[in-house]
């Protein structure tokens, strides 16, 4: 993730670096020369999001998104897959991890729209309201790649050398429960304590 086209870790650097020098020269205004040194203009893009469970047929404007074909000429890359609609979010920011979230922000309230003027329609059931917005997105200045929503899980094997606890793990959960050893999954008595 990138903050201004800084990395967090050297920004957060260059943050401490600059509160350094307001308390070391506290009779010189930092403040010109850290913004003339960092700042970066605004850009203006489109950002491409498929929205899924959703055929769009041809291209219409929905509040402040446009939802667009899967096969409109107008995409940077082919969605693929299942994905047959995208919709299309103007987005204004000084960076790319920036322009994706407001962009997901937006397209998400104005499909909260399209979802409250369709059920007023009675010949669409419920379960067809359920579009949502896939995790991938793609720039039309190139960038392109996918964010994963906080309610996704990743599947873990749980295999005897991963669950075998560490001597650290050990003195963080409290003790071990012995009668489940001889299965090598070790189980904590205070799980609590690993939080």
């Amino acid at each position: 993730m990138t903050t201004s086209g800084l990395s967090i870790s050297r920004s957060g650097r260059e943050v401490r670096r600059f509160i350094w020098s307001c308390l070391r020269d506290r009779d010189t205004d930092q403040v010109e020369g850290f913004i003339a040194q960092h700042a970066r203009d605004p850009v203006e893009d489109v950002c491409f999001i498929p929205v899924l469970s959703l055929t769009v047929g041809q291209a219409f404007t929905v509040g402040s998104i446009r939802l667009l074909p899967a096969d409109a000429p107008e995409l940077p890359i082919e969605p693929g897959g299942s994905v047959r609609g995208v919709a299309a979010v103007a987005v204004r920011a000084t960076n790319t991890n920036a322009m994706v979230d407001r962009a997901r922000a937006v397209a998400e309230r104005e499909l909260r729209r399209l979802r409250i003027a369709l059920r007023e329609d009675r010949w669409v059931h419920g379960a067809q309201l359920r579009f949502r917005l896939g995790p991938q997105f793609a720039l039309v200045s190139g960038p392109s790649g996918w964010t994963a929503p906080a309610d996704v899980s990743w599947d873990l094997e749980l295999y005897d050398d991963l669950a075998r606890p560490s001597p650290t793990t050990q003195r963080r959960a409290g003790t071990i429960n012995p009668e489940l050893s001889s299965t090598g999954v070790w189980c904590a008595r205070t799980p609590d304590r690993l939080r």
